[in-house]
């Protein structure tokens, strides 16, 4: 099969198309042949080694944790799901393997693809929503009425944080440059602001959940927008939250929150459910082959992605 692989980290040019073997399967995994996936900022993170300390150098690599394609393959102990099935999930993106025409996976981290997705589409969701959903819902206690704050509401994980957000009736205030506004109210945000004229820290209103999509704010400018009983989620570590947060949170009433999002197959079935009833509506930026995978890479390190960048591996 053909995969995108890097031998070593460095630039985009060190993702190359070999031919290697098709993965093999446990009893509990599935072989899927790969329809398509997307870039997310971690897989290009690791590709430039700024993620070393956790991806270590062994190498050859294959990146890519978002996946969409078709069962051809399954172990003995696998029941849910047969060869044909169409399916969707998030792999371990530190351990990759989703730039490549098959891929295994175990099968709690899958679902049945939404019916009215095709591959593409259905590829830009798994991450990005599994993320959104356990930052607002789990971490932030998301319900009706709850005030939101989404810094990055243009983004892969942003659009899909403001239609979810909106979908369990919350108030949206979605950050975004002017560019995208447009966007960004039709995905349902209540308000828009543009983050290079309107200082967020300052403004007169105040949220339940600050949602840091794109780690540009800090607890300490959120705060001050945060109600009491508040809290700021990031999606990036930093010393204040991973070393400070647990203590100052057992004291403050505005609480901070680091995401370290996992598969979870209900919560892939939930998105399921919402695509289809047309809560959640994919937004794709661009769309570039297995073999233009470096200038996929280029293009998600400008940091101007909206939605997410599609690399279509079959169709």
């Amino acid at each position: 099969m053909k995969a995108a692989v890097i031998s070593r980290y460095g630039s985009p040019d060190v993702l190359e198309i070999k031919e290697i073997s098709k993965p093999e399967i446990g009893k509990d995994d599935i072989l899927i042949e790969v329809h398509a996936t997307s870039v997310n900022p971690v897989d290009w993170k690791i590709r430039s080694g700024s993620l070393k300390i956790l991806t270590g150098r062994k190498f050859p690599k294959i990146l890519g944790g978002d996946i969409a394609g078709i069962v051809v393959d399954k172990g003995q102990n696998v029941t849910l799901f047969n060869e044909g099935d169409e399916v969707f999930g998030k792999l371990n993106a530190f351990r990759g393997g989703a730039y490549a025409e098959y891929a295994s996976v175990r099968s709690d981290q899958i679902a049945f693809k939404p019916r009215n997705l095709n591959f593409n589409e259905a590829a830009t969701l798994p991450l990005a929503g599994l993320t959104a959903i356990q930052s607002l819902l789990d971490l932030g206690g998301l319900k009706k009425g709850k005030r939101v704050l989404i810094n990055g509401a243009s983004g892969g994980v942003g659009v899909v944080a403001v239609q979810f957000s909106k979908a369990l009736n919350a108030t949206v205030t979605g950050v975004c440059s002017s560019r995208n506004e447009e966007l960004v109210k039709s995905l349902g945000a209540d308000n828009v602001v543009d983050y290079n004229t309107v200082d967020i820290s300052e403004m007169d209103q105040k949220f339940d959940i600050f949602f840091d999509v794109v780690a540009k704010s800090s607890f300490g400018k959120a705060k001050k927008v945060l109600d009491k009983g508040g809290i700021y989620i990031t999606t990036v570590p930093n010393f204040t939250v991973m070393i400070l947060g647990p203590v100052l949170n057992l004291f403050s009433s505005r609480k901070m929150e680091k995401i370290m999002v996992k598969s979870n197959p209900g919560q892939l079935k939930l998105m399921k459910e919402m695509v289809e009833a047309g809560d959640i509506v994919p937004i794709i930026d661009k769309v570039f082959t297995l073999s233009e995978i470096a200038d996929a890479h280029r293009e998600a390190e400008k940091g101007r992605t909206v939605g997410k960048i599609v690399v279509s591996i079959k169709d």
